[in-house]
């Protein structure tokens, strides 16, 4: 048995509303929906915090963190840097202290714009983006490597002029097995650059990283899109943007 706490009537477990007043005995979570005590500041469940509106406790040093936050905002920094110092939103939503952090921060700021920012992942206002230049750059280390790859590995499967290959093929097999190799040393040379380093050997040289929304490597399936993606610049978001778009940043190292 309990009291109801607007008569203090005994209430039945079984019952949901006082027999005497009506008052409801739970209310509903407003995260999770599962009935809480109509006493309770937080959900049992999910672990809401009801009287605060948030989804975890705050503790003593979130508040040192939000300010950081707020900063940061104003004054992106290097990749190397974000994680270094704010190792918190690096973790990404599924980590509490990002979670609490976040959160906090959204309730110290009065700007509407502020909190909007804060909705999007770190990677959109706390890691500094790379410039065209630098972009342009990269580009013009990493194609002559892949051209390099491509030529040599061209030569060894099917030969040059003086000299046979591995494959000894002849006429339009050639062609074929050329456009296969390409596609290959392509996906080669990109993909495995970034997934093993974070970034093409260009980038590497240039500063720049590709990375997932909270500065993380991205994954294989995410490199593979983006650079599919990005093979055909003219027609690659028209064929391919119906059904994906790529989730990928460069950002600065």
């Amino acid at each position: 048995m309990s009291d109801c706490m607007n008569c203090e009537a005994p209430i039945s477990p079984k019952d949901n509303f006082c027999p005497s007043c009506g008052q409801a005995k739970q209310v509903a979570c407003p995260a999770c929906g599962i009935g809480v005590e109509i006493t309770a500041t937080v959900c049992q469940d999910c672990g809401f915090n009801i009287k605060e509106g948030t989804s975890q406790s705050y503790k003593a040093e979130d508040s040192k963190m939000a300010k950081e936050v707020l900063a940061l905002i104003h004054t992106p920094i290097g990749l190397g840097e974000f994680k270094k110092k704010y190792p918190y939103l690096n973790q990404g939503a599924l980590d509490p202290v990002y979670v609490r952090v976040i959160e906090s921060t959204m309730q110290k700021s009065k700007s509407k714009q502020i909190v909007q920012i804060l909705a999007s992942f770190p990677r959109q206002w706390a890691i500094l983006k790379v410039g065209l230049l630098r972009r342009f750059l990269t580009l013009f280390i990493d194609w002559p490597l892949l051209l390099a790859l491509f030529l040599g590995g061209l030569v060894f499967l099917i030969g040059s002029a003086t000299e046979p290959g591995l494959l000894a093929l002849k006429g339009g097999s050639k062609a074929i097995v050329a456009w296969g190799w390409f596609f290959v040393s392509y996906y080669l040379y990109f993909v495995a650059t970034e997934f093993l380093l974070g970034a093409t050997i260009g980038g590497i040289i240039c500063g720049v990283r590709v990375v997932d929304k909270f500065g993380n490597k991205q994954s294989l399936s995410a490199l593979l899109w983006r650079n599919t993606y990005k093979l055909v610049p003219l027609i690659g978001p028209y064929a391919l943007g119906p059904y994906v778009k790529p989730d990928h940043e460069i950002v600065k190292s």
